[in-house]
């Protein structure tokens, strides 16, 4: 009886141990999967629907026929992942911040490094309000400090594929 002691009080703190965290529901799939977690805050966050509007999806496809797989097409790209500001610049923080959340709608890349060669910005009636247009010089101005070149697109002229390909450089 005093061997089972020790394994009975070990039992007894493992229980008391497992009880004490908070057990958490997670779902996944329709299916409710318990883990002996302390308890988390539950994030506020939920997935797309789409990564482009109708209109960017459309002008992607056109993009497609022109560009015609020599070069890679990638949607919704953040500023900072194409440019970054100057290793020694004593404003680092505040330069980064601003081109931290800034997205263009497309870069076209080099085959096979992705070297960024072009920011396409399809520009909607929404360009044409005070904040998108000092948003939008702001992304002209970081493109060209950096070397990277431009283009703006009216939604008005993304049929247009000859206007397209001369916007382009496209022969």
């Amino acid at each position: 009886m005093s061997t089972f002691l020790p394994i009975i009080i070990f039992a007894l703190f493992v229980f008391v141990a497992l009880v004490s965290y908070a057990k958490v529901s997670v779902k996944i799939s329709h299916v409710d999967v318990e883990k002996a977690l302390p308890a988390q805050e539950i994030l506020p966050y939920v997935k797309k629907k789409y990564l482009m509007t109708k209109a960017e999806w459309v002008f992607y496809q056109q993009l497609e026929v022109l560009i015609n797989n020599n070069f890679y097409i990638v949607p919704q790209v953040v500023l900072s992942a194409l440019v970054e500001v100057k290793k020694n610049e004593h404003l680092f923080k505040t330069y980064n911040n601003k081109i931290n959340k800034k997205k263009v709608d497309f870069v076209i890349f080099s085959k096979p490094y992705f070297n960024p060669l072009l920011i396409i910005e399809l520009d909607d009636v929404t360009h044409d309000r005070q904040d998108r247009i000092e948003r939008d010089i702001f992304v002209d101005d970081v493109a060209r400090s950096s070397n990277l070149s431009i283009v703006h697109i009216k939604n008005k002229d993304m049929f247009n594929l000859v206007s397209i390909k001369d916007k382009l450089g496209l022969k």
